[in-house]
């Protein structure tokens, strides 16, 4: 697509893309035609960085992995699971907020003692040692491998748990998705 629509300069128009979607979704119905719109500028906002309407070949051909897969999960949001991140949705945030601050509680939380609660099979989180590492990396600013109740309070726990509260605003966008196809569906079979 982007090869057809690329003029002589080598510039896309990000209207004519626009056109062409909107060609594609002719039958679909207006609920999911809006909702398709605003995640087509989404994505937009990556293939235009300067916001002038134009993006080029050099711009598309440069995109990362992972811009590529974020303009994925932005058209078609998916099932974590079939993605690196999966454990980020899998860990409750919310008990993962409690295990780091029962092992302060207790003056305990260092890399070794909260990496052993992450993974404990019998644990309320069972996660893996990468994904405790990564985590604790976020805590411990000093790289002493112990975190204290006043670093905590300078809001890097917070911080330390944005991907997992990543997952669980998708996760509330998907079911939106889907309730809305649904609703769609059965307004379809209601129409026959």
């Amino acid at each position: 697509m982007f090869s057809q629509a690329k003029n002589d300069q080598g510039v896309i128009k990000i209207s004519d893309i626009y056109d062409y979607l909107v060609g594609m979704w002719e039958f679909m119905p207006e609920p999911g035609r809006t909702q398709s719109y605003s995640r087509i500028q989404e994505v937009f906002s990556v293939l235009d960085p300067e916001d002038d309407g134009y993006t080029s070949e050099a711009v598309v051909s440069a995109l990362t992995r992972d811009q590529l897969k974020e303009m994925s999960l932005i058209l078609e949001p998916a099932e974590p699971g079939n993605t690196y991140e999966y454990e980020y949705a899998q860990v409750d945030p919310d008990i993962l907020r409690h295990v780091v601050q029962s092992l302060a509680d207790k003056e305990k939380l260092n890399r070794k003692n909260f990496v052993e609660a992450y993974t404990r099979k019998d644990g309320s989180i069972y996660g893996t040692e990468k994904f405790a590492n990564r985590f604790f990396d976020v805590l411990d600013h000093d790289d002493d491998d112990n975190v204290s109740l006043v670093d905590l309070n300078d809001g890097i726990l917070d911080l330390a748990l944005v991907p997992y509260r990543v997952y669980e605003l998708r996760e509330d966008r998907m079911h939106e998705v889907l309730e809305e196809r649904k609703r769609r569906n059965r307004n379809d079979h209601d129409e026959l």
